[in-house]
Parts: structure tokens; C-alpha cells; sequence
């Protein structure tokens, strides 16, 4: 699925190290509007491991977010 929205919040960005090798991910939460009439933002907390997208975040961005629910 795909939404317009903004970041509201980032979280610190977090790091380790697993069986398949080192792994960097930051958590944020991405507001939006489900349908354009809708008077209230729906939030959602969403993580990204992509480092180009870790590196460009910023609380305040409007953004096309894509997600999936796995």
C-alpha cells in the first residue's frame, strides 16, 4: 500500500549485528489522511532498514510512504 503523509517522529536510529551480517533500521511514525474528507490523521509506526532512506529522514517531510504489513 501507498499513502502521502509526513513524518511526525523519528525514533533514534538502532544497529546491531546478526547471523546475516550488520544491520542499521530507524523507527518513525508516518501520518496521513486514509481519504482526503477525512478530518482526522490516522498514524502508523513504521521501520526502515533502507540506509539511503535512514540518512534523508526528517520530522516534518512529506513523503510517499509504501509499506506492507508482513
Amino acid at each position: 500500500m501507498q499513502f502521502q503523509g509526513r513524518i511526525l517522529k523519528l525514533f533514534p536510529v538502532q544497529s546491531g549485528t546478526s547471523q546475516r551480517g550488520e544491520w542499521t533500521k530507524q523507527d518513525f511514525i508516518f501520518e496521513y489522511f486514509e481519504n482526503e474528507t477525512d478530518r482526522y490523521a490516522d498514524s502508523v509506526l513504521l521501520e526502515t532498514f533502507d540506509t539511503n532512506v535512514i540518512d534523508n529522514l526528517q520530522e516534518g517531510m512529506e513523503v510517499r510512504c509504501g509499506f506492507s504489513h508482513r
